[in-house]
C-alpha cells in the first residue's frame, strides 16, 4: 500500500513543489548576496588626492628709479615675469597696494603684487620705486644791464628770474649779492640770484651790470652849452688866471 501511494499523482506533485520551493529559496539568497556585494562596491570611499600646499613662483621684481612723483608709473601686473605653479597652469596675478616710507628725496614707495594658484596658495612680490630728484632747476639767461654811473644801477629784483624745473611748478628765487671786478670805465658788477627747487637742488643765475661812460655825450654835457673845436679858443667868462 505504501509503495502504491508514492506513485500517485498527488505525491509526485508534492515532490515537484518541494523541489521548486528549494530552488526559489536558493535563488533569493543568491540575489541578496549579490546585492550586498554591490552595495559594498558603491559605498567604498575613494582615497583623496594629496592637498596642494606648494605656492607659485615668479621672478624677483627690479627697482624702479624716477626723479619726481609725477613720473610714478601706474600699477601693471605685466611686470611680473615667469609666474609658474606645480598644478595651476596659469597663476593669477593681482596688484595689492603701494606704501611710502614717508621720507623725501629720496622717497621709497613699496609696490606689492600677489601671485595665487587655484588651491589658494600665494606669494607676494615687492617692488621698490625710489623717487630721487638730483636735477638742478634753471632759468632763461638774464640780459646785461648797462649804466653810465653806479647811481643808475637798478635794485635787485627776483621777479626778473623765470625759474624752470623738471618736477616742481614753482621754485624759490633769492638774491645772493653783487660783486664788482673793481675795474673802472667800464666796471663790471656780477649780480647773482639763486633758484632752489623743493628737493633742495639749486642753481645760481648771474647777470652782468656794466658801469661806464659808454653812451655818446650830448650837448647838455658840455659846460655852458659851448661846443669847442680843436682850432678854436674856448670862450671864457672874461676872467683869466
Amino acid at each position: 500500500m505504501k509503495n502504491s501511494a508514492k506513485n500517485t499523482p498527488a505525491y509526485k506533485y508534492l515532490i515537484v513543489l518541494t523541489f521548486l520551493n528549494i530552488l526559489y529559496t536558493s535563488n533569493i539568497k543568491a540575489q541578496e548576496f549579490d546585492v550586498s556585494n554591490s552595495n559594498e562596491e558603491i559605498n567604498t570611499i575613494a582615497p583623496q588626492a594629496t592637498k596642494d600646499t606648494t605656492p607659485p613662483t615668479a621672478d624677483k621684481l627690479p627697482d624702479v628709479k624716477i626723479c619726481c612723483f609725477t613720473y610714478l608709473p601706474d600699477p601693471d601686473i605685466s611686470v611680473v615675469k615667469n609666474a609658474t605653479d606645480n598644478r595651476t597652469k596659469t597663476p593669477t596675478i593681482t596688484f595689492l597696494n603701494d606704501s611710502s616710507d614717508g621720507l623725501s628725496n629720496p622717497q621709497t614707495i613699496t609696490r606689492v603684487y600677489r601671485v595665487s594658484d587655484e588651491a589658494g596658495n600665494f606669494i607676494n612680490l615687492r617692488q621698490r620705486i625710489i623717487i630721487h630728484d638730483t636735477i638742478k632747476p634753471t632759468a632763461i639767461p638774464l640780459a646785461d644791464i648797462m649804466v653810465n654811473d653806479t647811481n643808475d644801477i637798478p635794485p635787485a629784483d627776483i621777479y626778473t628770474v623765470d625759474p624752470i624745473d623738471n618736477c616742481y611748478a614753482e621754485s624759490k628765487v633769492t638774491f645772493i649779492g653783487d660783486v664788482s671786478d673793481k675795474m673802472s670805465n667800464p666796471e663790471t658788477i656780477t649780480r647773482t640770484y639763486r633758484i632752489t627747487d623743493e628737493a633742495g637742488n639749486y642753481k645760481d643765475i648771474k647777470q652782468r651790470i656794466i658801469v661806464g661812460r659808454l653812451l655818446k655825450p650830448s650837448l647838455s654835457d658840455t659846460p655852458n652849452n659851448n661846443v669847442v673845436s680843436p682850432t678854436e679858443t674856448p670862450i671864457t667868462d672874461g676872467h683869466t688866471e
